[in-house]
C-alpha cells in the first residue's frame, strides 16, 4: 500500500479488518458457524424489536384523573363506558404518563406495567447474548464485549469501565443533592402517610422520579411546555437549522416542491436540495409525522452514501431524517417541546454529517465511522438549540410571530442542568448494564440472569433503587442495536462538548469555527482517524472536563 493515500490506506486495513471479524480466515466449518450465528442475531434482534412494538398491554384509570395529559396523548387512549380510559402501556406513553400524571398510585400502575411488559424478550435476550458471545469466541475473542471495543475508539472493555467510572466519580455529591430535592418535593405534596415507621424517611421510587424533576424545573423556572412549544413550531426549527448551516458552513437549503413519481414513499415525505456556492451536495427527505406501521423513533437513515466514480463525477449522497413529531391541526401548526427540538437538530447532525463529508470511497462516507465518534456532530448540533443567540433567530410565536422571550430562553437553559447528575448516572447505568451483559459468561450475578444484573447494578450506581418484578432492559432496544457500544453516548457527547467550548461557546455564529468543523471534521466523514480529526478541531487531545464543568459539577 506504499503508493496508497491516506484514506486508501485507511479502506485497505478497514476491509481487511471487517473480513476478519466476519471469519475470513476461519476454515470452513468456521465461516459457515460465523454465517449461522449471524443469521441467528438477526433473527433474535428482529424478534426482540417486533416484541417491543406488538405489546399491546394497558392500565385502567379514572378518566379524570387524567386532565393533565396532553390531547395528543389522550386521543390514544380508549374511553371505556365506566368512566375510566385504558392507557396503553408503550415506552412513549408510560413516559408520558410518568411525568405528566401527578396521582402516585398511576404513575406506580403504569411504571410496573409498562416496565414488567415485552416479557418474551428476556428469552431473547438471553439467546441473543449467548450467541453473541459464540460468534465472539470463534472469532478468537474472550467475550463479544472484547469484539464489539476491538475496533472502536475505546479499545477495551476495561478502558470503557475506566471512562464511566471517572465521571460516575464527579456525580455523587450533585446527585445525592438533587434526590433531596425531589424527596422533599414528594414528602410536602404526598403527606406524612409515606414516612416509614422506622425510619421516618421517604423513599424515592422510579415512578416518582420524571415527575418531580418536571415539577421542579417548572417551579423553579416558571416553565409551561406548552407554552414553550408555542415558539417552536416545526416550520421555524427548520428555518433555524438552515440558517445555522448557511452562516457556518455557506451550505444552502432549496426545498423541492415537485418530485418524480413514485420518488418518495409516502405523499408527507418533503425533498430539499443542498448546496454549496452553486454546487450539489446531496439531497435531505424530510419524514416528520407519524403514522400507521412507521419507525417509531427518531433517525437518520442513508439512502445513498457519497463516493468518487470512475469518470471523474462524484455521487452525492441522499439522506433521509424520520421523525414522529404531532402533525398539524387545523387550527394550529406543529408545535414541538424543546425536547422534541433537541431531538430534531440531533438526528440533523447526523444528516448533515453524511450530506457534507466527501470521501473517495462509500465505505467511509458521513456516519460510516466508528460508532463512538459518529455521535459526535448529532451532539455538536444540540448546543444550538440551547444558546439563546441562535434561538432567539428562528423561535417565533405561531400566532403572533413575537420572537421568544429572553427570560424564558434563560430560564429553559438553567433549568437544563438542575438534575443533570442524576441524569447523567442513568446514562451510566444504561452504559455499564450493556457492557456487563455482554462482557462476562455466565453472568457475574447470583443468581446470574439479566435482570438481576440489572437490580445490583442500578441500586449500586444510582440512587433510585430498582422496582422489583420489573424489567424495563426487555424493551430497552439499544441493547440489540449497540451490544457494548451504548456508552459512545457519553462519549462522543464529551468531544461534542470540547469542540463546542473550543470553537462556538463565544459566537456560535462564527464563520471562521464553522469552516475548521467543516474541514477538519465533517467533510472527512470516516476517512481520517477521529483523534486527528478531534485534535485538528480543538486543539488538544479532549478530556471529559468540558462537559462534566457544564453539569454543575
Amino acid at each position: 500500500m506504499a503508493s496508497f493515500t491516506e484514506e486508501q490506506q485507511r479502506v485497505g486495513k478497514l476491509l481487511r479488518a471487517e473480513f476478519e471479524r466476519d471469519g475470513i480466515h476461519l476454515d470452513k466449518d468456521g465461516r459457515n458457524r460465523i454465517i449461522a450465528y449471524h443469521n441467528d442475531i438477526t433473527r433474535l434482534s428482529t424478534q426482540f424489536q417486533r416484541n417491543i412494538h406488538s405489546n399491546n398491554s394497558y392500565i385502567e384509570v379514572p378518566t379524570k384523573k387524567l386532565r393533565m395529559l396532553p390531547e395528543s396523548l389522550l386521543s390514544q387512549c380508549y374511553k371505556k363506558w365506566n368512566g375510566t380510559t385504558a392507557i396503553p402501556t408503550s415506552v412513549h406513553m408510560t413516559n408520558s404518563v410518568l411525568k405528566w400524571i401527578r396521582d402516585p398510585e398511576i404513575r406506580k400502575a403504569m411504571y410496573i406495567a409498562g416496565n414488567s411488559s415485552s416479557s418474551a424478550n428476556l428469552e431473547v435476550l438471553d439467546q441473543l447474548i449467548a450467541t453473541r458471545h459464540a460468534l465472539a469466541c470463534t472469532l478468537g475473542f474472550e467475550t463479544y464485549a472484547d469484539f464489539a471495543t476491538s475496533d472502536k475508539m475505546i479499545g477495551s472493555p476495561d478502558r470503557v469501565v475506566d471512562f464511566l467510572g471517572n465521571i460516575a466519580s464527579k456525580l455523587m455529591k450533585k446527585a445525592t443533592m438533587e434526590r433531596n430535592l425531589l424527596v422533599q418535593a414528594k414528602t410536602k405534596l404526598e403527606g406524612p402517610s409515606l414516612l416509614s415507621f422506622n425510619n421516618r424517611q421517604v423513599t424515592l421510587e422510579s415512578w416518582d422520579v420524571p415527575y418531580y424533576m418536571g415539577m421542579l424545573k417548572a417551579q423553579a423556572f416558571q416553565l409551561d411546555s406548552r407554552v414553550i412549544a408555542s415558539y417552536f413550531p416545526l416550520e421555524q426549527c427548520l428555518v433555524g437549522l438552515g440558517m445555522i448551516v448557511s452562516e457556518l458552513f455557506g451550505v444552502t437549503f432549496t426545498p423541492v416542491s415537485t418530485m418524480e413519481k413514485n420518488e418518495t414513499w409516502h405523499p408527507d415525505v418533503r425533498k430539499v436540495l443542498v448546496s454549496k456556492d452553486g454546487v450539489e451536495l446531496g439531497v435531505l427527505y424530510l419524514d416528520l409525522y407519524p403514522r400507521a406501521h412507521k419507525y417509531h423513533h427518531a433517525a437518520h437513515f442513508t439512502i445513498r452514501c457519497g463516493k468518487q466514480l470512475e469518470n471523474g463525477v462524484y455521487q452525492t449522497p441522499i439522506v433521509a431524517l424520520v421523525c414522529n413529531f404531532n402533525p398539524p391541526e387545523s387550527n394550529k401548526p406543529s408545535l414541538l417541546t424543546h425536547g422534541e427540538v433537541e431531538t430534531l437538530f440531533h438526528e440533523f447532525g447526523h444528516a448533515l454529517h453524511s450530506i457534507l463529508s466527501r470521501t473517495e470511497f462509500q465505505h467511509l462516507s458521513g456516519t460510516r465511522g466508528q460508532l463512538d465518534f459518529v455521535e459526535t456532530p448529532s451532539h455538536l448540533f444540540e448546543y444550538f438549540c440551547w444558546d439563546e443567540r441562535v434561538v432567539q433567530c428562528f423561535a417565533r410565536h405561531y400566532e403572533t410571530q413575537a420572537p421568544i422571550p429572553l427570560e424564558m430562553l434563560s430560564n429553559l437553559k438553567r433549568s437544563k442542568h438542575m438534575f443533570s447528575a442524576m441524569e447523567t448516572q442513568t446514562q451510566c447505568l444504561y452504559s455499564l448494564l450493556d457492557l456487563e451483559l455482554f462482557r462476562h459468561q455466565p453472568l457475574r450475578f447470583s443468581p446470574p440472569t439479566t435482570t438481576q444484573a440489572l437490580k445490583e447494578l442500578q441500586n449500586h450506581n444510582t440512587l433510585v433503587p430498582y422496582v422489583e418484578g420489573t424489567h424495563w432492559h426487555a424493551r430497552f432496544g439499544h441493547l440489540v442495536g449497540y451490544g457494548a457500544g451504548y456508552y459512545s453516548y457519553l462519549y462522543a457527547r464529551v468531544f461534542a462538548a470540547e469542540i463546542w467550548r473550543a470553537c462556538l461557546s463565544s459566537n456560535p455564529w462564527n464563520a471562521d469555527s464553522g469552516r475548521l468543523v467543516y474541514e477538519e471534521l465533517l467533510q472527512h466523514g470516516g476517512a481520517k482517524e477521529p483523534m486527528t480529526m478531534l485534535t485538528s478541531v480543538i486543539g488538544h487531545v479532549p478530556t471529559i472536563d468540558s462537559f462534566v464543568n457544564e453539569l454543575g459539577v
